[in-house]
């Protein structure tokens, strides 16, 4: 009677347990645009200014000019980073590939409360790293 109870107990369970298992692929639809090559010309306090260097740059909304306030540097075809705690952001100077994505994630980690001029064109990006997928 003991075999009776334990097939469909054993069962249940193996269902439960490979029925939360999912194989993702990442989501491409949030992304607008292609894979874009940038630097990080600023980063403090997850506050990070983006140069858009080459790639598909056609939907990737930019400041054409801007000047730092703080340190008198124009630069050209920048933004800020909007979706700053999920950024991985390189450090400043580095080159990286990143996409332009909507996420509509909130924001809600912890950041410094310094505050420094940005652009006021932002975007919401995917870093990929040193290439693009």
């Amino acid at each position: 009677m003991k075999k009776n109870i334990m097939l469909p107990l054993l069962t249940a369970a193996a269902l439960l347990v490979f029925t939360n298992f999912k194989c993702e692929k990442e989501n491409t639809s949030n992304k607008l645009s292609g894979c874009v090559k940038g630097k990080v010309v600023k980063g403090f306090c997850s506050q990070n200014v983006i140069q858009v260097l080459s790639g598909d740059t056609a939907n990737v909304p930019v400041a054409a000019v801007w000047n730092d306030p703080e340190t008198g540097i124009t630069y050209n075809n920048v933004f800020t980073v909007k979706n700053y705690c999920s950024f991985a952001a390189p450090a400043v100077g580095e080159e990286f590939w990143f996409y332009v994505t909507k996420e509509n994630k909130t924001m809600d980690c912890i950041i410094c409360l310094a505050v420094r001029a940005t652009p006021s064109v932002s975007n919401e990006i995917k870093n990929t790293g040193t290439s693009c997928p």
